[in-house]
């Protein structure tokens, strides 16, 4: 799935998982939500934030591997649960971050939301004075 090891692997799996948390971080304050659509702006915020990094080795090599190989895959498993960009758990799922036991692939399944029964109806008998 993710063919960019060939870009990263002198480094060490601790300097690759802090540079991809520092990157999707920065990324992670320009666009805390996505929703459908924004693939786009996923790439053009990686991009803006990569630009300062263009003379940090590691760093520079990150958004390589960003830019060339996971946008697409990284969007659609955000997508896929519905939440915001969470940099540990997206560095996690391209595997430049170790997956912890239990680690999952898909979102658990959505509980069913409970709606409070109606208060009950009680009759109002009138009181003859």
């Amino acid at each position: 799935m993710f063919g960019y090891k060939v870009y990263i692997q002198t480094f060490s799996a601790k300097a690759k998982c802090d540079a991809c948390k520092a990157v999707l971080g920065e990324v992670n304050g320009q666009l805390p939500v996505l929703t459908e659509g924004t693939e786009t702006l996923l790439r053009d915020a990686i991009k803006k934030v990569c630009e300062r990094y263009i003379h940090v080795n590691i760093l520079e090599q990150i958004c390589v591997v960003f830019e060339e190989n996971v946008i697409r895959d990284l969007f659609a498993w955000i997508k896929k649960w519905e939440s915001g960009l969470q940099p540990e758990r997206e560095c996690q799922y391209i595997h430049l971050c170790p997956r912890p036991v239990g680690f999952l692939l898909e979102p658990p399944p959505k509980q069913p939301v409970l709606k409070k029964p109606p208060p009950p109806v009680v009759p109002v008998i009138p009181v003859k004075p």
